[in-house]
């Protein structure tokens, strides 16, 4: 909850709206305190009545830090709430440039010129540039760099 001065010596509770937070502890007097705005691009997920900036989390897509979050870059992934920066995608593998699928690991996908081997040998013997398996399997198996006489359409 916030304090909010209304005039002379005249003071008024009322509830941090979402992304912001009120005073953390108990306010003894006649002060202001204010809600105060969650830290550049983190948000509350719709929680209100915050009285602990804790609980200011990063979005799908942002990675955190102390200063806030920013967006990650392709290749790059954050789940809402982890509280992490942005992780990259293994070897071989990118991201859509869309938050909302810069999630998960399950979010790297294979990239144009890179295809999957299917063992985990990492040779080019076990190579198949078939990126049509369930998304759960793909990102379970490595990727390399085409070669000579194959292509991958990512």
């Amino acid at each position: 909850m916030g304090m909010i001065a209304q005039g002379k010596n005249t003071f008024s509770g009322k509830d941090c709206p979402a992304n912001t937070y009120g005073a953390a502890g108990r306010v003894w007097g006649w002060a202001s305190a204010p809600c105060k705005p969650c830290a550049r691009n983190l948000i509350t997920d719709g929680a209100t009545k915050v009285n602990n900036s804790d609980v200011c989390i990063n979005d799908d897509g942002f990675g955190y830090a102390s200063e806030g979050a920013s967006r990650c870059a392709p290749g790059f992934y954050s789940a809402k709430g982890s509280r992490k920066p942005c992780q990259q995608c293994p070897t071989g593998r990118t991201t859509d440039d869309l938050a909302s699928k810069q999630r998960l690991p399950t979010d790297c996908y294979v990239k144009p010129g890179f295809g999957v081997v299917n063992s985990t040998s990492n040779s080019t013997d076990a190579f198949n540039p078939d990126t049509n398996l369930p998304a759960d399997a793909l990102s379970n198996l490595p990727v390399l760099e085409c070669p000579i006489g194959f292509f991958g359409a990512g």
